[in-house]
């Protein structure tokens, strides 16, 4: 388990990106990355909420 943290704009789009607490193996680091590329966009913000971006903090497991 790993943990990642990106970064929304209004649209949806992941305009950053990082791995805040390794899995302590680089690929397995790298592909948590790839699948934030692959899921963007993500939906876009409603129109209630302030803000111009947001930030997001998200474990991904891999399992066997």
């Amino acid at each position: 388990t790993l943990v990642v943290q990106f970064d929304l704009n209004r649209k949806g789009d992941v305009i950053a990106s990082k791995v805040t607490k390794s899995s302590g193996n680089r690929a397995l680091d790298r592909e948590a990355l790839a699948i934030l590329r692959r899921a963007n966009p993500f939906p876009p913000f409603p129109a209630a909420k302030p803000g111009e971006q947001d930030a997001w903090i998200a474990p991904v497991a891999f399992l066997r």
